[in-house]
């Protein structure tokens, strides 16, 4: 601290083009002003500070809001002096706020006053139960993240240039204007069940567009046909037309293959997919006996563009065997599958070994099963991705390679 302390006061240069400071203040908040004040008073245009350490937040000088020097401003467990009316960070180009306090109006100054700024997080922030993202006037605002602030209810977004959303929490409603420009979607929904919130119908015809996709099963739960008069039926028509890359958390909620593969089935253009296990398992229940086994099995659909697939923390349990062997049937074009299981065992690579094109071309078994082979020379049935060769023809000849990680 006096190192710092004495580098400042030493300082003899008219400007300071970034000051980032990561500490707890506790008990040096008159130090941590003064350098703070330097910063503002030589022109400094990238400010991080830092206090995830303390266990109260760190009370900001009330003139940092004038800066119009700030092009990148990065405060973590903060307290702001909110003014009624912003007058400076004219020139903001980017805000991060992590355990911050701020209100609904001070959001609005922002997109009011910052005319330049192209990113926004929010993280763990206080005081906003509707968030209202009006950026019409803005022509760089490209990158949106809200992450986990709690009081949240209601989300609007109207952001002509905003290319990449993450959301990440629990909401009752949320609402979109344009959003012509958006192409990378990240939605962590917490609630589960049909209709996750109110004005998912727009919402999902706003995003349709969209090239990647990160979500959550409970999201695809949400979406998926459900039984009505013994029958299971779409509830919501949607359709991922462009959509390239997927990537799937499965997160505690009641979802199984069926429910992962009527999804992909809305996406024409797939051509990579990502599931993150962790531990959890994908449901087999009395709707997967009744309904979903058999529904699956009369799906006729094909997966003609997808090319890359992988599953981390991949396990032995029949609903994921039937969910691979499923893809492995229907992606004709299928370059790679990767079936990471490091995350359950953290063991040692395996290498896989697969018989050429011309090899498999001269074979006379109706069954073909991939031998995996350890490092330890002993080797791996995988019976289930066994399937008759003159019923599938040549659906896995185009495979590049196929990977397990980690397997004991």
């Amino acid at each position: 601290m006096v190192l710092i302390h004495e580098v400042f006061k030493l300082h003899q240069g008219p400007k300071i083009q970034s000051f980032q400071l990561y500490m707890n203040h506790m008990y040096r908040e008159k130090m941590v002003d003064y350098w703070v004040n330097i910063s503002l008073s030589k022109e400094v245009e990238e400010l991080e500070l830092n206090f995830a350490l303390a266990f109260t937040p760190y009370t900001l000088p009330p003139n940092l809001l004038d800066s119009e020097s700030l092009r990148i401003l990065k405060l973590t467990n903060c307290h702001l002096h909110i003014p009624s009316q912003l007058t400076g960070l004219g020139f903001l180009n980017t805000i991060i706020l992590k355990i911050v306090n701020v209100t609904e109006e001070f959001i609005q100054e922002l997109f009011k006053n910052c005319l330049f700024l192209e990113n926004m997080g929010l993280t763990r922030c206080r005081g906003i139960t509707h968030l209202k993202i009006f950026a019409g006037n803005l022509k760089r605002f490209k990158w949106l993240k809200v992450e986990n602030c709690h009081k949240i209810v209601k989300m609007h977004i109207d952001a002509p240039t905003l290319c990449t959303m993450y959301y990440s929490g629990d909401l009752e409603a949320f609402t979109m204007g344009n959003l012509l420009r958006l192409k990378d979607v990240t939605l962590k929904i917490d609630k589960e069940g049909f209709f996750p919130f109110i004005g998912i119908e727009k919402f999902m015809f706003a995003i349709s567009h969209v090239h990647v996709l990160t979500t959550t099963s409970k999201f695809v739960k949400g979406l998926s046909p459900r039984l009505v008069d013994r029958n299971l039926e779409e509830v919501l028509p949607f359709c991922f037309w462009n959509l390239r890359e997927l990537e799937l958390f499965m997160n505690g909620s009641l979802c199984g293959p069926f429910n992962v593969v009527t999804f992909l089935n809305k996406c024409h253009c797939l051509e990579k997919v990502t599931i993150n296990l962790e531990g959890h398992y994908f449901y087999l229940g009395f709707y997967w006996d009744a309904h979903e086994s058999q529904s699956l099995k009369e799906l006729n659909i094909s997966l003609k563009s997808l090319e890359f697939v992988r599953i981390n923390g991949f396990n032995f349990e029949k609903p994921v065997k039937k969910l691979v062997k499923f893809i492995l049937e229907k992606a004709e074009h299928l370059k790679t599958l990767i079936l990471d299981t490091t995350t359950n065992s953290g063991s040692h690579i395996v290498a896989a070994t697969l018989a050429t094109y011309d090899q498999l071309r001269r074979t006379s078994l109706n069954q073909l099963s991939f031998r995996m082979k350890k490092q330890t020379g002993n080797a791996l049935d995988l019976g289930f991705l066994s399937f008759r060769l003159w019923d599938s023809p040549w659906t896995m000849l185009q495979y590049e390679c196929i990977a397990i990680y980690g397997l004991n």
